[in-house]
């Protein structure tokens, strides 16, 4: 088979989400980018990820914490623009300050990132941020450019709506967590915040709290430069990320933030009861999936965290 130069077949259709970002009237319009898989593969290959990624990391199981998260991402999910995607929001638990969403919805959020937020909004700010990853389909626009990179231009005819999910999916690393469905460009991390910006103002959100949020994260940095290194490397500062937001929120109509879903202050009391969560380093040195650490042996550890991040 021929090969292609992959920088120009990546470069020829990331070219439609450099267009998509600038303000048309009033909010900026983002658009989906160039995709070959259809929507209900996205649920396909979302569910499939999901029952992996599920068999790999321990799911946290407490009624309240998981009623809690799922009433946040169903109020933010009912404002999303793009594909009726079946939504569903997991907690991990983990230490990691981290939170991903599969192609399709299928949407996890660590227990560290929930002992980090002050507010709900700000949990909510993540939530949306993650959520319009899925509803941008940018998983899966970037699996159509690894595809393709491979495969070359000239498959792309007989793609469409016609190509065996599992083969595809295969050729470029498989499901579960698979770096190709979860680490972004910077492009499409900056589409999402100003998407989630949009989302949290719908939904009754101050949308200024996913910028406090990039605060925490800059003092989490200064108190632990190593935990965040990873994240600042493919992804955009903190600081730029809240300037970008603060932009967006001028261009949206006033916003009057709504009643929280619930009480913020027992669900982060909830979780300070439990035993200290192991980290994802934990898990890589074989502590069982459903295994939470005495308090005594976690204080000091240092949690890595994965390059699959907000």
């Amino acid at each position: 088979m021929r090969s292609h130069n992959p920088f120009v077949l990546t470069a020829l259709f990331s070219g439609i989400f450099l267009l998509s970002l600038a303000p048309i009237g009033g909010q900026t319009e983002v658009r989906p980018g160039f995709n070959i898989f259809s929507e209900e593969q996205d649920v396909e290959i979302g569910s499939e990820s999901a029952a992996e990624v599920e068999k790999q990391l321990p799911l946290l199981h407490d009624p309240f914490v998981e009623s809690y998260i799922e009433e946040i991402g169903e109020r933010l999910a009912a404002v999303v623009q793009g594909p009726a995607f079946p939504y569903q929001f997991k907690v991990i638990n983990v230490s990691d300050l981290n939170a991903f969403a599969l192609p399709g919805g299928f949407m996890y959020v660590n227990r560290g990132l929930i002992e980090a937020a002050a507010s709900e909004g700000e949990l909510a700010g993540v939530m949306a941020h993650e959520i319009a990853h899925v509803a941008l389909r940018h998983g899966t626009n970037q699996a159509s450019k690894a595809y393709l990179a491979q495969a070359g231009l000239g498959l792309l005819g007989g793609l469409f709506g016609g190509g065996s999910t599992t083969e595809m999916v295969s050729a470029i690393g498989g499901f579960g967590l698979n770096a190709t469905f979860l680490k972004f460009s910077r492009t499409a991390e900056e589409q999402s915040d100003v998407v989630g910006a949009q989302m949290l103002a719908k939904a009754d959100y101050d949308p200024m709290a996913m910028a406090s949020f990039f605060e925490t994260l800059r003092e989490e940095a200064g108190r632990d430069p190593g935990k965040l290194e990873q994240f600042f490397s493919s992804h955009p500062a903190p600081v730029n990320r809240a300037r970008r937001i603060r932009e967006e929120v001028q261009l949206l109509d006033p916003v009057r933030p709504g009643s929280p879903v619930g009480d913020f202050a027992r669900l982060k009391s909830r979780l300070r009861a439990r035993p200290r969560a192991p980290s994802m380093a934990d898990l890589a040195e074989g502590m069982g999936p459903d295994q939470e650490q005495p308090e005594s042996e976690s204080r000091g550890r240092p949690g890595s965290l994965d390059e699959i991040a907000v």
